[in-house]
């Protein structure tokens, strides 16, 4: 079964590279005259580079990481990790919670350096980055509790609920799916409250652009809760914009470096 799994992970790992390679060679390519006039030669090349930049870096962590799983599966990592959890606790929930935690924290570890090199190295290299350390740092410790404790609760529950069926498989994958399902809904819904956690939202003031969004969604009968702005000049100079929510927490964000630059 492990070499099964290897043959899979080493598939996938050459499959990405082989899509990013294309991805990347497609955009060397030159601009079809229709759009040509949207960038100067100066700009072009630029992206290209970044581009190309993250591509390379891409490659690197892709490897790297299919390396490191393949080697903890030849060497029974996994298996020693599963009878260390085991003798913590004789509790089948805290047994899976915790195998999935330590996995979950090391793989954050080793992100680190990666997610660095990306902000630090080359979006500063082109003149994106605007994230210091100090917020670098309290980004990764909130991502990292947030996730531990959201995610170990859906562990808990799903585990709770297999242990619970464990002789009924179909009962369990059609209650797993809709306990999912319903998750998954509840996260788009009350994804501003992520959103929040990590940036400073305020209210788009009163003007021809708040008309101009609002004029446009009621064409397109998309209803918006309500029109934010987003402090992402703290962490980057890119400009960007998005919808979150469902329903009635529809909201509209805009960067503030979308309305300062446009």
């Amino acid at each position: 079964m492990s070499y099964l799994v290897i043959g899979i992970i080493v598939f996938m790992t050459g499959f990405n590279i082989m899509v990013d390679t294309l991805n990347v060679r497609h955009h060397k390519k030159t601009l079809p005259p229709n759009v040509a006039t949207l960038y100067d030669e100066k700009r072009w090349t630029n992206w290209l580079n970044y581009k190309h930049d993250n591509y390379k870096l891409g490659v690197i962590m892709n490897l790297g990481i299919a390396l490191l799983v393949v080697s903890l599966l030849l060497f029974g990592v996994f298996g020693q990790l599963e009878k260390l959890v085991a003798s913590m606790t004789p509790s089948l929930y805290l047994q899976t919670l915790l195998f999935l935690e330590i996995i979950y924290w090391a793989a954050t570890v080793i992100s680190i350096p990666v997610k660095y090199v990306r902000i630090f190295r080359i979006d500063a290299k082109y003149g994106f980055n605007k994230t210091t350390i100090k917020l670098f740092v309290l980004d990764s410790v909130k991502t990292l509790i947030m996730v531990s404790v959201i995610g170990g609760g859906i562990v808990l529950l799903l585990g709770s609920i297999l242990i619970r069926f464990e002789e009924d498989l179909v009962l369990y994958l059609s209650i797993s799916y809709g306990v999912i399902v319903t998750i998954t809904l509840l996260v788009f819904m009350f994804n501003g409250f992520f959103i929040r956690a990590f940036n400073k939202l305020t209210p788009l003031e009163e003007g021809s652009l708040k008309e101009k969004i609002q004029k446009l969604a009621s064409s397109l009968g998309f209803s918006i809760k309500r029109i934010s702005v987003m402090d992402a000049s703290k962490r980057s100079t890119k400009l960007n914009a998005f919808f979150t929510g469902l329903g009635k927490t529809r909201e509209v964000v805009l960067y503030d470096t979308l309305i300062e630059k446009l």
